[in-house]
C-alpha cells in the first residue's frame, strides 16, 4: 500500500503544480479535475513499481495490486462523473452544441480505457503473485493505459514552451510509463 500512496502523492503535487499553480486551473476543481489526473498517474507509476518489484525479486504483488485497482476505480468513477464540455472540451466535436458528442480520438481513448480497466480487472482480481507469464499481459495493459491518455494529448507533447510551468503533460508521462512497464513485463518474460 504504501508505494501506491507514494506515487498517488506525488502524483498530487505534480498535477497540483502543472494545472492549478502554473496553468491557472481554478482550485474548485482540484478534487476532482486534478485528483483525478493524480489517481491515474499515480496507479499507472505504482504499476511500473510493481512490475519493477516482482521481476527483481518475485515478491507477491497483491498488496499492490487491489490497491492500484482501486485508484483505477476511483479515476473511473471520477472521470464518468466530470464528463463534460466544462472540464473536457477537446472531448467534444462542438463544446457548445446542445447536445456535445465526443470525437473519433475522444472514443477510442474512452474504449482504449474500458478495455484496460476491464482487462485489468480480470488480470488483478486474484492478487496472484508476479511470474513472468502474469506480469506481460500487466504490462500490455498499462501499454493500452497510456496509449488511452496519449490519445488526446499527442499534438500537445512537442511545443513545451507551451506546457504549465514547462513541465510535461500528464499524457505523456502515462504514455511513457505505459511503454516502460511493457518493456520491463517483456524483459522479464524472456528472462
Amino acid at each position: 500500500m504504501m508505494q501506491v500512496l507514494i506515487c498517488v502523492l506525488a502524483s498530487a503535487v505534480y498535477a497540483t503544480l502543472r494545472y492549478n499553480v502554473f496553468k491557472g486551473v481554478p482550485w474548485s476543481w482540484w478534487p476532482v479535475y486534478v485528483v483525478n489526473k493524480a489517481l491515474a498517474l499515480g496507479a499507472l507509476a505504482a504499476l511500473v513499481w510493481m512490475l519493477l518489484r516482482t521481476a527483481a525479486d518475485r515478491r507477491n504483488r497483491a498488496d499492490m495490486s487491489s490497491w492500484i485497482l482501486a485508484c483505477m476505480g476511483m479515476h473511473v468513477m471520477i472521470s464518468l462523473a466530470i464528463m463534460n464540455s466544462t472540464y473536457y472540451p477537446k472531448y467534444y466535436v462542438s463544446a457548445a452544441a446542445a447536445k456535445p458528442a465526443f470525437t473519433l480520438l475522444a472514443g477510442f481513448s474512452w474504449l482504449g480505457g474500458a478495455i484496460a480497466g476491464g482487462w485489468m480487472f480480470l488480470r488483478l482480481r486474484r492478487c496472484e503473485a508476479g511470474t513472468a507469464e502474469t506480469d506481460l499481459p500487466m504490462g500490455l495493459i498499462a501499454l493500452l493505459v497510456g496509449t488511452h491518455a496519449a490519445l488526446l494529448g499527442v499534438k500537445g507533447w512537442f511545443e513545451p514552451w507551451t506546457w504549465p510551468g514547462y513541465m510535461p503533460p500528464i499524457t505523456l508521462l502515462s504514455f511513457l510509463l505505459g511503454v516502460s512497464a511493457a518493456v520491463i513485463a517483456a524483459a522479464h518474460r524472456r528472462r
